[in-house]
């Protein structure tokens, strides 16, 4: 009966200590593993193959961990936490999948020492509107392996953000706040590395009237090693966005510093104090 309008501030909506380990979740006609409105809980030692949404799919949850676990074939995510906060996301494997790794209108999530090769984008850190989580702040992702991300998108729903995601994504922040992106290695994603945009480069008609701040503010993007990148860029990657490090020149109070990349769009990029 948990309602994801209100549970945040309705403890009798809420579920605590849910623990989740060692099963394999194979070949399912939505998600494979899905915790909604949960607090202290873990998602540990799993597989989840084949599953024809996500993979493993917490929402509007509370402190939790997803750790050690491999997702694979999912038509939208493989790992992804949405609409949550205080989650740490680590050690991990997403691999085919149309995106491995997704933080959607979350707070205070880190996602680190992960591996994302062979999605169509390795990780996304999204500001969606109309949901009842209106921001994207204060998320980290450091230490991951992002490799050769250039699977076709197989995305089943045309309203679906994903579906707009193109091949050859390494990471993509969109409309993101305070981010944090830090030693990474991004490796030959062949439309790009690392990207900030706002909502307006892909949905410039109806950016503004939309319900977030579309446009990125106050990321950091350091120390990562974004190599080898925008090779051979899809369509929807207009040269010269085909990038290691890629900034739309959208949003206040972004910046980037010791990184070791390539190319870059603007060449000249603000560098962080």
């Amino acid at each position: 009966g948990a309602d994801g309008a209100t549970c945040f501030g309705d403890p009798s909506q809420r579920i605590q200590g849910s623990r989740i380990t060692g099963f394999t979740v194979e070949g399912f006609e939505d998600d494979g593993i899905f915790l909604f409105c949960a607090d202290d809980w873990e998602v540990r030692g799993n597989v989840t193959r084949d599953n024809l949404e996500y993979g493993i799919f917490p929402s509007h949850c509370g402190p939790g961990r997803v750790t050690g676990n491999v997702a694979t074939g999912a038509n939208d995510t493989g790992i992804y936490i949405g609409q949550s906060f205080d989650v740490r996301v680590d050690h991990n494997v997403a691999r085919d999948n149309v995106s491995g790794f997704e933080i959607e209108n979350c707070t205070g999530v880190r996602l680190d020492h992960n591996t994302a090769i062979g999605n169509t984008g390795g990780i996304l850190s999204f500001t969606l509107p109309f949901l009842d989580v209106k921001e994207n702040t204060m998320n980290r992702i450091d230490h991951n392996l992002v490799v050769a991300n250039d699977r076709d998108n197989t995305c089943l729903d045309p309203q679906d953000a994903v579906c707009a995601v193109p091949p050859g994504t390494g990471i993509l922040l969109v409309a993101a706040d305070q981010n944090a992106v830090e030693a990474n290695l991004v490796l030959h994603n062949r439309s790009f590395g690392i990207a900030t945009i706002s909502t307006c480069l892909t949905q410039p008609d109806v950016c503004l009237l939309l319900d977030i701040d579309p446009f990125p503010d106050g990321n950091r993007v350091t120390r990562n090693v974004s190599l080898g990148n925008g090779a051979d860029p899809d369509d929807a990657v207009p040269p010269p966005l085909n990038a290691d490090l890629v900034w739309d020149t959208t949003g206040a109070d972004n910046c980037w510093k010791k990184n070791v990349f390539q190319t870059s769009f603007p060449p000249a990029l603000p560098v962080c104090d």
